[in-house]
């Protein structure tokens, strides 16, 4: 499978549709599919949620937030990954190990804005430690998912719904990620 970009992404969810059969399903053109997985047009935010609601991959849901907003978890595909259930695991821990141990190293009693340049150059490498967990923990949940047909995108309502009745979200935002997921 390759998800490396946007249109990859489409491309291994359209399988072996052609982009006819497949652009028919979506209300749109065979050209706008062709032009999507070419990365010529950018996929409507529709299309995305549509795609993301039939398809309920996470490594999609993956692609397109990094692709989009050029943050966050990038599916990983090179010579060195192994994205078998237990080396994800095994990796997942490492890295949230990691994240920890820094995070426990360093004092944020201090007020931000007041950090030395040495101070904000360790906080930086904090942060990308918790970045290194994160991109694994999102692996983790995608390779887990797909292998036991367990809903990703249901995972992420039950976590919304907790939220909102822990009122770690407003009524608005748990308003807006509703009507998201529906």
């Amino acid at each position: 499978m390759s998800y490396g970009s946007v249109g990859k992404a489409v491309r291994t969810l359209r399988g072996k549709d052609s982009q006819l059969k497949f652009s028919l399903n979506r209300n749109v053109s065979r050209e706008s599919i062709s032009a999507y997985e070419r990365g010529v047009t950018k996929l409507p935010k529709d299309i995305s949620k549509g795609l993301m609601e039939e398809y309920d991959d996470p490594f999609f849901a993956m692609v397109v937030r990094q692709n989009y907003t050029g943050t966050g978890p990038v599916y990983l595909d090179g010579e060195a990954v192994d994205l078998h259930r237990s080396s994800v695991k095994e990796k997942t821990i490492e890295e949230m190990e990691e994240a920890l141990a820094k995070l426990r190293s360093f004092c944020m009693a201090k007020p931000l804005h007041l950090l030395t340049e040495w101070e904000k150059d360790e906080l930086r490498f904090v942060l990308e430690e918790v970045a290194e967990a994160e991109v694994a923990m999102n692996h983790l949940m995608a390779v887990v998912c797909k292998e036991s047909n367990i809903s990703y995108s249901s995972i992420w309502k039950r976590i919304y719904d907790k939220f909102a009745s822990l009122k770690y979200i407003t009524k608005a935002t748990f308003a807006q990620v509703k009507k998201a997921t529906t």
